[in-house]
C-alpha cells in the first residue's frame, strides 16, 4: 500500500479504515480498477472472513470501455478468492 506521503495520505488513511472491517466491505464504483495492490488487499479481506462485494458497471453500460477493460484483468482472479461482484445492466 501506498506510503502516508504526498498525494497518498487520503489513501493511507482509507486502507487503515477499511482494514479494521470485520464483516463485510462494500465497494460501489462506475470506474474499479483494484490494480495488484488492491487486487492483494480484497484477497486479505476475504481469506480473514470479510464478505467483499464490489458494485460496478458491466460492459454494455459503461461510458469508458477502458477503465473497464483494466479492471477485467481483475475479475477472475478477485472471483477466485470470493470476491463478489454486481454489475449494473
Amino acid at each position: 500500500m501506498p506510503t502516508s506521503k504526498g498525494p497518498f495520505v487520503v489513501a493511507e488513511a482509507l486502507y487503515h479504515t477499511i482494514n479494521k472491517t470485520r464483516d463485510e466491505f462494500f465497494v460501489i464504483s462506475p470506474y474499479f480498477v483494484p490494480e495488484d495492490y488492491g487486487a492483494r488487499f480484497f484477497e486479505q479481506l476475504v481469506d480473514r472472513g470479510v464478505r467483499v462485494c464490489i458494485a460496478t458497471n458491466s460492459l454494455a453500460s459503461t461510458n469508458n470501455a477502458y477503465v473497464h477493460g483494466a479492471y477485467a484483468e481483475y475479475r477472475e482472479r478477485l472471483l477466485a478468492a470470493g470476491v463478489e461482484f454486481l454489475a449494473a445492466r
